[in-house]
């Protein structure tokens, strides 16, 4: 299986879950689990993420040219449909929403290239990740869901 990750694994590692003082094992991992070809963003995650000025920013322009990928043919052949699905079932004020942000590319690389699409995004907004991946067929999980997958382990350093 594939990974592409949201923004919001990113974040929310940073900020709740697995800080880098705290848990350099997951930011490790994430960095082993892409030069295996297992996990992957698009290049707009990174334009998010590198809107802050943090350590999160600095692990990013650290990361390496593979992480963040650039849209390709499959992943751009889906953007049609992923816009046809968000036309049809919410309204001109919530696709622009979801559609100027990182999202969209994200689902459209998940559908096209058959990836399973990682976020921390609630379900709480009207448009959101996991609702757009249902409605299109793509498989979709949270961090927490991935890494329960994959097994990594983070060893505690003594």
């Amino acid at each position: 299986m594939v990974y592409v990750l949201d923004s919001s694994v990113y974040i929310s590692a940073k900020n709740l879950y697995y800080p880098f003082e705290v848990c350099p094992g997951f930011w490790e991992w994430i960095l082993l689990a892409n030069s295996q070809g297992k996990l992957f963003s698009p290049d707009r995650v990174r334009a998010e993420l590198l809107r802050q000025q943090d350590e999160l920013t600095d692990w990013v322009r650290g990361s390496g040219s593979t992480l963040f990928v650039p849209m390709d043919n499959a992943s751009n052949g889906a953007l049609r449909q992923v816009s046809e699905y968000l036309n049809s079932n919410f309204d001109v004020a919530q696709v622009a929403n979801f559609c100027r942000g990182a999202d969209y590319h994200l689902v459209a690389m998940g559908l096209g290239k058959g990836w399973t699409v990682v976020t921390q995004e609630s379900r709480r907004q009207k448009v959101n990740i996991p609702e757009v991946c249902r409605g299109l067929g793509v498989k979709c999980m949270t961090v927490f869901e991935m890494l329960k997958r994959e097994k990594p382990q983070f060893v505690l350093k003594r």
